[in-house]
């Protein structure tokens, strides 16, 4: 067996500075919602993304957890929607206008059926947006608009 081109391989490797497995970054931001909102607020996109991301996540799961038979369950999820349309919708509204958060803005809005946020997702309506992003933010209109409709 010629071990030639392994030396080869193993020799450019080490001369051009491949030292072992990409390192990536990962976030510093502290896993709390009073960190998230910090992180959707910094001036980093990455710490936007993952903010916004974790967020979203964070108010699906409370949803889906408020009609839980676990009494206990039910109440947090409660409390943490009652945080959600108090802290983040406001915040929300106000990154709408970002293009990177737009459709994560838009689902959180919806999802927490926030009736303030009718004008600004009209607006960021009218801004050029991929079809996915217009019909997020379609789908979060129709749902305020209807949970407005039910609430009359």
């Amino acid at each position: 067996m010629n071990v030639f081109p392994l030396l080869a391989c193993l020799n450019f490797a080490q001369a051009a500075g491949i030292s072992g497995p990409a390192q990536f970054e990962v976030s510093t931001l502290p896993d709390t919602f009073d960190g998230l909102l910090t992180g959707l607020n910094s001036s980093d996109p990455n710490d936007q993304q993952f903010a916004v991301r974790e967020l979203r996540r964070r108010v699906r799961s409370a949803l889906s957890s408020v009609g839980s038979t676990n009494e206990l369950v039910s109440t947090g999820a409660q409390q943490d929607l009652m945080d959600y349309d108090q802290r983040l919708a406001p915040v929300c509204v106000t990154k709408i206008s970002n293009n990177e958060l737009t459709r994560f803005c838009a689902d959180i809005l919806g999802l927490l059926e926030t009736q303030n946020a009718l004008t600004a997702l009209n607006l960021a309506t009218e801004q050029p947006q991929t079809s996915f992003t217009q019909r997020r933010i379609q789908r979060a209109i129709h749902k305020i608009e209807v949970a407005g409709e039910r609430s009359q």
